[in-house]
């Protein structure tokens, strides 16, 4: 069974969904008695111990819309069993999962009834607004097993992009470079410029008006320590791969540069905001410093530095 787990960049918990008036029991195909299911969701209790995932953590699949098709074709000879839940309803409860993850998308969802086993399924190709997104295979009588914390699990399919060979949406806008494009450019300037090898790296995507970026933790598995270690942060403007910014923690700098041995802190790392007067307007300023600010794309070095920034109003503040 496929899971697929929203990330709500990164983690927006919403409660169990439960879907109120809106999911219909079907009972014959030919005289129908149509029931309403007040405040029951669509989770399957019955639970999966062996559950892989279809998503950006765990184990990968990929495919495009022809693995669906064949799904469909494959599987098109009708079943004794009629599904309990309708085709329109189990089409908007997918795109209501979607939307959990990326809210700033634009999900439409197309579902077909297809047998697996004479037990009905739906086959749900997903579309956002670049084009076809995943296929998702759903149970028709119980629909996906899970809930909005947790994720949902599916019987089976595959996404566009999860294995990061092509690119994929940031907060509705798609970026020219893969996150695998952002990875050999990382390799190539850290072997150039700091002598490394074998890295590996956290990427995340953010945007900084309206321009796709990536925020880009970089780390190395230390064989004596048997530890990862974080080695610094790098910003990459992710259309046209320019490394805006990069910061090495320890001294791998060539050529003595010292600007590179000191810690600049990550956004995350900043510390709590804290209100200050300045010049008498209140502004709020960071804890830790410098630190780097995605929103500003720049480095701030000290409380007053940030605090005459805001105090000129480019945030519009």
């Amino acid at each position: 069974m496929k899971k697929f787990t929203p990330i709500l960049m990164l983690t927006v918990i919403i409660a169990v969904v439960a879907v109120s008036g809106c999911i219909h029991t079907v009972e014959t195909e030919n005289n129908q008695t149509v029931t309403d299911i007040e405040n029951q969701s669509l989770i399957n209790d019955t639970g999966d111990a062996d559950v892989t995932k279809v998503n950006k953590t765990g184990n990968i699949q990929t495919s495009d819309q022809s693995a669906s098709d064949k799904i469909k074709k494959d599987n098109k000879k009708e079943g004794d069993n009629k599904p309990k839940i309708s085709k329109s309803d189990m089409e908007k409860e997918i795109v209501r999962i979607m939307k959990l993850e990326n809210p700033n998308v634009n999900y439409t969802a197309k579902a077909t009834l297809i047998y697996q086993n004479n037990n009905p399924v739906y086959v749900v190709d997903v579309y956002d607004d670049f084009g076809w997104y995943a296929y998702l295979e759903v149970d028709a009588t119980t629909g996906p097993e899970g809930n909005d914390n947790d994720g949902y699990a599916f019987l089976g399919g595959a996404v566009r992009g999860e294995t990061g060979d092509e690119p994929d949406q940031i907060d509705g806008v798609m970026p020219k470079l893969s996150v695998n494009d952002a990875r050999e450019i990382m390799d190539k300037q850290l072997k150039n410029n700091y002598s490394l090898e074998e890295v590996t790296y956290t990427i995340i995507g953010y945007l900084n008006d309206s321009t796709p970026h990536y925020n880009i933790s970089i780390e190395k598995y230390n064989e004596d320590t048997q530890e990862t270690e974080d080695l610094g942060i790098a910003y990459m403007n992710a259309d046209t791969g320019e490394i805006i910014y990069i910061n090495m923690t320890v001294d791998f700098a060539r050529g003595g540069d010292t600007d590179n041995d000191t810690k600049i802190y990550s956004v995350d790392e900043a510390g709590a905001y804290v209100d200050i007067i300045y010049k008498g307007k209140k502004v709020s300023v960071r804890e830790n410093y410098p630190y780097y600010s995605p929103q500003d794309d720049k480095v701030f070095y000290s409380q007053e530095e940030e605090a005459e920034w805001l105090y000129n109003d480019p945030r519009g503040e």
